[in-house]
């Protein structure tokens, strides 16, 4: 009888054995501001114990800053891809942003204070740590930024739950008491949670040498590995779509009978990195001659150079140089509606393909892939569609390209630790059709703050 019953016990104590487990991945219509300040030049992912002070600024996007009527202009829409989790016993739920280029996982606390409800405001998800059997108050203050906030939190200890299966004993995180800023532009656009994905380093376009701190934490994917939580050390990501509303997230494998053909598999670069990046060859552009045939329009060899992921980026970023002519040769120009560049809806079929090679491997975007359709706010006069360029620029860095959303958004990915690899595979119902995004504007009833 007590060996039955300290089998049960320890049934509660022990970890969930080695698995596969499967998350549903969700999305949600948002859009960046970006005549005024813009996500990605606020993710530079400051992270510091309280002795620290360093603070961190990136240059300008390619498209400058432009005004309507006065009225500062919105970007076009893009998604922002959450999952569910919980923290503690019995758990508390959260509803998480999941970051490729981020590691810290971080929650609201119960007695947090904003400026704004939009954080610790009556019925957002906070955490409860006083609520949780299992709760320890590691003691350490910390100082934290992240897209839109800047904020102070205690690190706290508890048991991390993804789904029914998979639990995390002991995941560190802060637990976020006071929000000394927040950007008034960014309030709608991030869950409580933020769910970082890569090992412990975070990483951001520039070349003024990192920050002057790090993330601090150990990410939920290196606690996961570090307590045998997994068949495979590794992750595998499908990004729901215009024609999927779900994606999954799976830890410990990949779902193969949704694949089409053979994976492609690159190794991280350089081999010490803990950062999901590979090596870059080259970009080069294809479009038609006037013969009805093939002429090279970019054709730039960059061996040596890095490719990031990162899945809070709506664009692919190039250097400027490169940005420049890709822009160029697709005959874009300026919209009188936003500060980015068009092309006309009709021509997607005919723009040059972009061809990124990735260690002797090339992948390629045709015009569908790079251009995303977006709705006019009513203001603006013209039609009611725009197709919007997605590439953006890294203004001081000729070394580095960033694959957003319009490369990670065609295949399946698979990031894989043990072998130190990320792998892509196309994905059976890979053809994703055309769809309308709104431009949120005034006469939206969206405010531009």
């Amino acid at each position: 009888m007590i060996f039955f019953q300290i089998l049960l016990l320890a049934s509660f104590l022990m970890p969930a054995l080695a698995g596969k487990f499967s998350l549903p991945l969700t999305q949600t219509k948002r859009s960046a501001p970006r005549a005024r300040s813009s996500f990605e030049k606020r993710h530079d992912g400051a992270q510091k114990p309280l002795n620290g002070n360093s603070k961190f600024s990136f240059d300008a996007p390619l498209e400058k800053p432009f005004y309507s009527y006065g009225i500062p202009v919105e970007a076009p829409n893009f998604f922002l891809y959450t999952t569910n989790i919980s923290l503690g016993t019995p758990p508390q739920s959260f509803r998480a942003l999941v970051d490729l280029n981020w590691a810290d996982l971080s929650v609201p606390s119960l007695d947090c204070f904003c400026s704004t409800e939009r954080y610790c405001g009556p019925g957002n998800a906070t955490y409860n740590s006083s609520a949780s059997s299992t709760h320890y108050d590691n003691g350490t203050i910390t100082q934290l930024s992240y897209g839109p906030f800047d904020g102070w939190a205690r690190l706290s200890e508890d048991v991390l739950t993804f789904g029914d299966g998979l639990q995390v004993p002991g995941q560190v995180f802060h637990d976020i008491k006071y929000y000394s800023w927040v950007d008034y532009m960014y309030t709608d656009l991030f869950d409580s949670a933020v769910l970082g994905l890569t090992i412990d380093k975070y990483w951001f376009p520039s070349n003024r040498g990192p920050p002057q701190s790090e993330n601090i934490l150990p990410s939920p994917f290196r606690s996961m590995i570090e307590n045998n939580l997994l068949d495979e050390n590794i992750f595998s990501i499908v990004w729901p779509s215009e024609t999927q509303e779900e994606g999954s997230l799976t830890f410990g494998g990949y779902h193969e009978d949704l694949l089409e053909g053979e994976l492609v598999s690159l190794p991280l670069f350089p081999q010490n990195t803990t950062k999901w990046q590979v090596e870059l060859d080259s970009i080069s552009m294809i479009g038609d001659n006037d013969c009805g045939g093939k002429k090279v329009l970019v054709d730039k060899s960059i061996p040596g150079s890095k490719a990031f992921f990162m899945s809070v980026m709506p664009f692919i970023a190039f250097p400027y140089t490169i940005a420049q002519s890709l822009v160029h040769h697709t005959y874009a120009w300026n919209s009188p509606c936003g500060p980015y560049f068009v092309v006309d809806c009709d021509d997607l079929a005919s723009l040059p393909d972009i061809t990124i090679g990735l260690k002797g491997h090339n992948v390629t975007l045709k015009g569908e892939d790079y251009v995303q359709k977006v709705e006019v706010p009513g203001y603006c006069r013209g039609p009611r569609e725009e197709c919007v360029v997605m590439i953006d620029s890294l203004m001081d860095d000729e070394n580095t390209i960033v694959l957003g959303m319009p490369f990670l958004k065609k295949m399946m990915g698979i990031f894989n630790w043990d072998e130190k690899t990320v792998s892509f595979g196309e994905l059976k119902s890979s053809n994703v059709k055309d769809s309308v995004l709104p431009l949120t504007g005034a006469e939206s009833g969206v405010d531009y703050w």
